[in-house]
């Protein structure tokens, strides 16, 4: 591998490290009114961040999505870099979000419609076979969906346009970027 790929990764993970140690206070399941939980979550609320506009431009790479639970972060890695970083919420206390592994089954850019809740679910990008899903919707900075991972419209349209059905999605509870420069070794 080239050195100016694995200065790239180098690069990419360490501004991903010094964020999650910026917001290392944050935690997304913490006890307490929901303002204050806003509050304390404000970090995480940071707006969508292209990190290599030029990887996403260039369209080549193995593409892969990974959403972080404990961070409410959202990442598209291209060919092994991190392309986007984008802001999630996802399940509230009372409901769940699927950890695991998954593929992207079904897109439907407009006009998709939740039959549970009657709302509208643009960008929507449908986990394997289950009823969860990407898209956009409400990101009050804590977890607050019903079980799909919500995303800002800017987040959603990003990742819908630069990913197809089959593009893996990885849910976790925690994700380290420092894996990306071990994986670069």
């Amino acid at each position: 591998m080239s050195s100016t790929v694995n200065f790239t990764r180098l690069v990419t993970a360490l501004s991903f490290t010094a964020m999650a140690l910026a917001s290392a206070d944050a935690h997304p399941f913490s006890k307490g009114n929901k303002s204050r939980q806003a509050a304390k979550h404000a970090k995480n609320r940071a707006g969508v961040i292209v990190v290599k506009n030029d990887v996403l431009s260039n369209g080549e790479g193995k593409r892969e999505v990974i959403v972080d639970i404990n961070k409410q972060r959202a990442y598209l890695l291209v060919g092994g870099v991190m392309a986007v970083n984008a802001p999630v919420s996802t399940a509230r206390s009372d409901k769940h979000t699927p950890r695991g592994s998954f593929c992207i089954t079904q897109r439907v850019r407009s006009g998709k419609t939740s039959t549970i809740y009657g709302c509208d679910l643009p960008f929507w990008m449908r986990l394997g076979h289950s009823a969860i899903g990407l898209h956009v919707g409400e990101l009050p900075g804590y977890p607050a969906s019903a079980g799909c991972v919500r995303l800002s419209e800017e987040g959603a349209r990003l990742l819908f346009e630069n990913t197809t059905s089959g593009v893996a999605v990885r849910i976790v509870d925690h994700w380290n970027p420092e894996s990306l420069l071990v994986a670069a070794r």
